[in-house]
């Protein structure tokens, strides 16, 4: 990656260089100096698919990234609106308020390669899209966020060409940005999915099945732990010197017994401690006698007269 960033990088310094002297041969100075913006897009040649795109800009041309799901403007413009955003002085609609926020704060050819900072990165493509590379004959107004659903999206449905849609674009720029040239390049760009490669299924249980040895065997003898007794260099001398001899093998299930009784005598000895100091345990709770409530006859009702 940082290789091919480097070699962009070197290559538009020296088409920087070359302008730049030109224009100091013929001595232009400020603004009768030549300058160009520059957009470029370049897809390196992958030993396998890596769907990456390697792009860079110097100016105010423009790189869009068109899917079924929206537009997205990639770069973002060398002039003056932009450089005080990114200086945090101003937010950018208040910055477009101002009369020179079109103004170039670079271009190619204007001054010597020491001050350029061309912009160069990666772009991941991970769906189906088209890449649009256009100067601000076409960018400006917002045509692009107005028209690519018209003019760039049935690319991606297969209803339309690229020459016919550059053409189409070209047009549009000429009818409602004639003020300025237009220059257009489309990228249509689609990602192969990689096949996915199912292993055998005597890989993926290799250690299960081994050759022609039975199945239940190979389980048995895989659940077995073998515990080897190391033991002073005399007995290393006798194992090596008998290769037949077998290490002392314990079964997981004598094991898991083991482990089972272990706990089962730690539950009662906690159950008799437990019964030994916890005095509530031992005694049960007695009534105690209430004194008794003396239990008064209600009064019979007095005789009703006639």
């Amino acid at each position: 990656v940082d290789r091919i960033v480097d070699l962009l990088d070197r290559l538009i310094r020296h088409a920087n260089t070359v302008i730049s002297d030109r224009n100091d041969q013929e001595h232009r100075h400020e603004r009768q100096r030549m300058g160009t913006t520059l957009v470029m897009a370049v897809v390196p040649p992958p030993v396998e698919p890596a769907h990456e795109l390697y792009i860079a800009h110097v100016g105010d041309s423009r790189i869009y990234w068109i899917t079924q799901h929206g537009c997205h403007q990639v770069t973002l413009d060398d002039d003056l609106a932009s450089r005080e955003v990114r200086l945090g002085y101003t937010l950018y609609r208040g910055a477009l308020q101002h009369r020179a926020a079109g103004a170039l704060v670079q271009a190619l050819g204007m001054s010597e390669s020491s001050l350029l900072h061309p912009t160069v990165g990666r772009l991941i493509l991970d769906e189906d899209g088209i890449v649009l590379l256009c100067s601000d004959g076409l960018s400006d107004g917002d045509r692009v966020e107005h028209h690519w659903q018209s003019k760039l999206l049935p690319i991606l449905e297969g209803k339309l060409d690229l020459a016919t849609a550059t053409a189409e674009l070209v047009e549009l720029a000429n009818t409602l940005n004639g003020h300025d040239n237009v220059t257009i390049g489309l990228i249509h760009y689609q990602v192969k999915p990689q096949k996915a490669t199912l292993k055998p299924l005597t890989q993926l249980f290799h250690p299960i099945i081994q050759g022609d040895r039975p199945v239940k065997e190979s389980v048995q003898n895989s659940m077995k732990t073998q515990l080897v007794t190391v033991g002073a260099p005399e007995d290393h001398k006798d194992l090596k010197s008998n290769p037949n001899s077998q290490p002392q093998t314990v079964s997981i299930s004598r094991l898991l017994v083991g482990i089972a009784s272990l706990i089962t005598i730690l539950f009662v000895l906690g159950g008799a401690i437990l019964y030994l100091f916890e005095p509530s345990w031992r005694r049960s709770p007695t009534l105690q006698n209430s004194p008794a409530i003396p239990v008064q006859p209600s009064p019979s009702p007095s005789p009703i007269n006639p």
